[in-house]
């Protein structure tokens, strides 16, 4: 009696952790999925539950059966179920539509006819699919696909490989009955094993998701400074257009004095002190322009209104040119510790597209307002023009990728400086209509 009780003791822990595995890794999952949408994650959470959910009716003894006769298709049921999300697991993680066409298209054939198969078991009350065909084929195909998109290069696929092959054997062992082990007991150590190495597995994707996203994030933000580059040498060329012509005055104005005889030491050394001047002006646009584009990997203390002015100062010659008043208000300054140069280039991806904007609709009274304040301890900068605003039907699609009312524009600017904002400085940028124009906010 003691030896039986001992036994069914141990029975209960080996369950009671195998059942708790399950748990862990559908609530692992489903979080997973809640924090980034990945599908692939909430199929595989939806698995382990119904898996848990077989386990379970499996370990039913089988007088239970006789009892409630419901309960048999019902587990059928529930084995179509576990086989449609393995599959659409299988799909989602290893992205068999981009990797092996093929083989995608097989497996939605094989979720057709395991729906298929469900009609069946509502209608006649049992199952055709798997009554002739053992469980190991299934994972089978699985196991090949994994092998497949491996071979093509997707490395998470490694893990993915080591599961299944698991798997495999624990139900291919069980379904032969090659070993004396009750089946029950390899089905409590398979499918846990199994749900550590995929979750194990999933969270190695979420790496490579992560460093994805940076990768494409950086790739952005330097598609968006070449875009930039032609505007920002054509705002050189204005910014030395004005020293290049003072130069070229004093130097006629020496040669005149020296043709005339009256090239005294003091009027020369006038001209020269007035010469540079205007090529220190010169030198200093340069490191403005340099400095700007400097790839900054370390974040330092900086005010914004020092991040706003530095692009001011590369912006104002073209927009005296093109008669657009400029005029900044500092309510309220704040130093922030971050990287200057990249609010500096959201600054700068506003204040051209206000221009731009003023340009186009050929506004009269052009003028840009840079205001900056504080409220509730973070740091506000708007940025407002008189260009007649957004229209409706964009204005909520403007922060996309690649969307743009412009003829020659690369739809990322504005895309990019959200993206910037959002990660690198945990702020918003927001857009709204005002009654002259439109009006951009940073909060960070």
């Amino acid at each position: 009696m003691l030896a039986l009780n001992n036994l069914e003791n141990t029975n209960n822990l080996f369950f009671g952790l195998a059942y708790g595995i399950l748990i862990c890794a559908f609530l692992y999952n489903l979080v997973f999925f809640l924090s980034n949408k990945e599908k692939s994650f909430l199929y595989y959470s939806m698995l382990q539950l119904t898996s848990m959910v077989l386990l379970i009716m499996i370990t039913m003894p089988d007088a239970f059966f006789n009892i409630f006769k419901f309960l048999e298709p019902f587990t059928f049921l529930i084995i179509n179920i576990v086989f449609i999300l393995s599959i659409l697991f299988n799909m989602e993680f290893l992205n068999t539509k981009k990797y092996s066409s093929k083989m995608h298209k097989f497996f939605i054939l094989l979720v057709g006819l395991n729906i298929i198969d469900i009609f069946i078991i509502l209608i006649m009350g049992h199952s055709v699919l798997y009554k002739y065909i053992h469980f190991y084929i299934y994972i089978s195909f699985l196991l090949l696909s994994a092998t497949i998109v491996f071979r093509q290069g997707y490395k998470p696929a490694k893990y993915y490989i080591f599961g299944w092959i698991l798997l495999f054997i624990f139900v291919f062992i069980s379904e032969l009955q090659l070993i004396h082990i009750n089946l029950v007991y390899l089905l409590h150590i398979g499918f846990p094993l199994e749900s550590l190495i995929f979750s194990f597995a999933l969270g190695y994707k979420i790496k490579q998701i992560e460093l994805e996203r940076q990768r494409s994030e950086q790739m952005v933000i330097n598609q968006n400074k070449l875009a930039s580059m032609g505007e920002m040498i054509n705002n050189i060329a204005h910014q030395w257009r004005q020293p290049l012509s003072h130069l070229a005055y004093i130097m006629m104005n020496l040669k005149t004095a020296y043709k005339q005889d009256k090239l005294s030491q003091e009027y020369f050394e006038k001209k020269t002190n007035e010469s540079n001047n205007q090529l220190e002006f010169m030198s200093k646009t340069i490191d403005n322009f340099r400095d700007f584009y400097k790839p900054t990997k370390e974040k330092k203390n900086f005010l914004i209104s020092d991040a706003v002015q530095n692009v001011i100062d590369i912006m104002n010659p073209i927009l005296k040119e093109k008669n657009i008043n400029l005029k900044l208000h500092i309510q309220k300054d704040k130093e922030i510790y971050s990287y200057k140069n990249e609010y500096s280039q959201v600054v700068l991806n506003l204040l051209t597209n206000a221009k731009d904007a003023l340009i186009l609709n050929k506004i009269k009274e052009a003028n840009i307002i840079i205001t900056i304040f504080q409220e509730k301890g973070k740091s506000i900068t708007t940025i407002c023009d008189t260009a007649k605003g957004i229209k409706k039907e964009n204005i909520d699609k403007i922060f996309e990728p690649y969307f743009t009312t412009k003829e020659t524009g690369t739809g990322i600017g504005l895309y990019m400086s959200k993206t910037i904002i959002e990660s690198h400085f945990k702020g918003t940028l927001n857009v709204n209509n005002t009654d002259s124009g439109a009006c951009f906010t940073i909060k960070v």
